[in-house]
């Protein structure tokens, strides 16, 4: 038997179209149109977001849409080191009970707020990032 060992290197496209549901639908026709919209949670009154059907802390359903933000406080930061390097921010939007991570030049503690970028469609890249306020 021979030790010979062969490979083919290639890429593969796989499209796909995913239906994001009622909860996460709506957070993302809220992108597009300059809102972050989180779920209530119907057992203990979390406000989770992106909106989702289950609570993340309790797993019961969720209870209803709430509208949170734009505003928010940075949990925290992050910088890619290279030169070209971006850097990134979790930010808990006023009046949610989780986090968000985007784009953003700020420091744990600081108010920012949503950019959105409505020309991105139904898509998380329509949340631009977060900007000092």
């Amino acid at each position: 038997m021979s030790d010979t060992r062969y490979s083919i290197r290639s890429q593969i496209s796989l499209p796909y179209t995913y239906a994001v549901g009622k909860w996460y639908g709506a957070f993302l026709v809220g992108l597009e149109e300059g809102r972050l919209v989180g779920s209530r949670c119907s057992a203990c009154a979390r406000v989770a977001v992106p909106a989702r059907g289950a609570c993340p802390v309790c797993s019961a359903a969720s209870a209803e849409l709430v509208e949170v933000g734009p505003g928010g406080t940075v949990v925290a930061s992050a910088r890619d080191s290279r030169p070209e390097g971006r850097s990134w921010v979790v930010v808990r939007p006023d009046g949610a009970d989780t986090t968000l991570v985007a784009y953003g030049e700020a420091e744990i503690g600081d108010a920012v707020v949503a950019r959105f970028d409505p020309s991105q469609g139904r898509t998380i890249a329509a949340l631009a990032g977060f900007e000092r306020t």
